[in-house]
Formats: C-alpha cells, structure tokens, sequence
C-alpha cells in the first residue's frame, strides 16, 4: 500500500530528483518542460511531448515539479548520471495534482487514452493496492520547504 506522507499539519513530504544544476529551491525557477531528458519522442509510441503538452493543458500549469510520494521510489543506475534527490515539504496548496504513474505511463507509451483515470483528486485517503502515486508541485518553492540530500546512491534494479 502506498500512503501519502503529511508531516506537518497541512503539509505533504515529496521526493524530487534533477540533475545537480537544476535547484528546485532556487525563487527564480522557471522551468522549460521542453528541456527534460523524455522531450524527444524516440518512436515505437513513445508519445512524451504531446502527452506533457496535453496534461499541462488539462491542470492549467506548465511550471510544476514531478515528484514521489515515498523516498526511493527513484534509482540511479550509475555514477555517470547526475542526480541529486530533493526532499520537500510543502502546502497542500502548492501540489497541483496527484496522479498514479502507472496511468501517465500507459499514456505516454500510447497504450491508452484514459485520462479520467491519471489524476487523482486530492491527498485524503490516497493508497494504491501496487500502484504508485506522483504528484505535481507547483513551481517556484519557497528556499524553505526544499532540502537537498546530494547524489543518489548508485543501485541497481
């Protein structure tokens, strides 16, 4: 079972992870969805850039953070790739949607187009019986819900 974590009152602990460069933490952010490493659609129905440009249509945003909701749901399979984690506690306000990443990935490998099903409404109550849970957090954050933990550990899968 997958449960959302609330550490404070009001308040939801999330997981990011971008390369060392990219500080979520940083009041100017502004982000350029056209700059992740998925923007090129590589064939075989791999749809990412049209399935982001429509999911951003649909919460009304394009400057958000993907995010887990439980740490070590992201691996770093080697030391050649740059990736720091980030820990970050914000307002329930601040998350712009929660979305199970099982749907959002059957989307963008154009195995469905069941969008009613990709977002979740809200942290009460949000479990998944082997699904995991994202969530989309508004950007810029404030310096102060944001800690950054450094490299992920190298693993394996």
């Amino acid at each position: 079972m997958m449960a959302v974590t609330k550490p404070a009152e009001g308040r939801v602990k999330l997981w990011t992870h971008h390369p060392s460069e990219f500080t979520v933490d940083d009041p100017n952010l502004v982000i350029d969805q056209r700059q992740g490493r998925y923007w090129k659609d590589c064939g075989r129905g791999f749809r990412y850039s049209e399935m982001l440009s429509k999911l951003c249509s649909r919460i009304g945003t394009d400057q958000f953070l993907w995010c887990c909701t439980a740490r070590g749901q992201f691996i770093r399979m080697s030391a050649c790739i740059d990736l720091v984690e980030w820990e970050i506690n914000v307002p329930e306000s601040q998350i712009v949607a929660f979305y199970r990443e099982s749907v959002w990935e059957t989307i963008v490998h154009g195995q469905s187009d069941d969008w009613d099903v990709l977002i979740i409404g809200s942290s009460d109550g949000i479990t998944g019986a082997g699904d995991r849970i994202g969530a989309l957090v508004r950007a810029p954050l404030r310096t102060e819900w944001a800690t950054c933990h450094g490299p992920l550990p190298v693993e394996y899968p």
